[in-house]
């Protein structure tokens, strides 16, 4: 259950990063690599059922999204 904390305070930390990205670019750089590292830390203690699920929905994110 520690693993959803950690993915959840990493999706907090990335949305901040982004307000903050156009403000400052050192804060902002500075929240996305704690959130990535966060969420890499949840995912090593995940379940492996909670990273497929994670990849899949990572992946339906991805197919989505409008192409360029």
């Amino acid at each position: 259950m520690t693993w959803s904390i950690l993915l959840a305070i990493a999706l907090v930390l990335s949305i901040a990063g982004r307000k903050l990205a156009s403000q400052d670019q050192v804060y902002a750089l500075a929240v996305y690599c704690t959130s990535t590292l966060t969420a890499l830390w949840g995912l090593a203690i995940a379940p492996g059922s909670a990273s497929l699920t994670v990849a899949l929905l990572a992946l339906g994110w991805v197919q989505l999204q409008p192409r360029v």
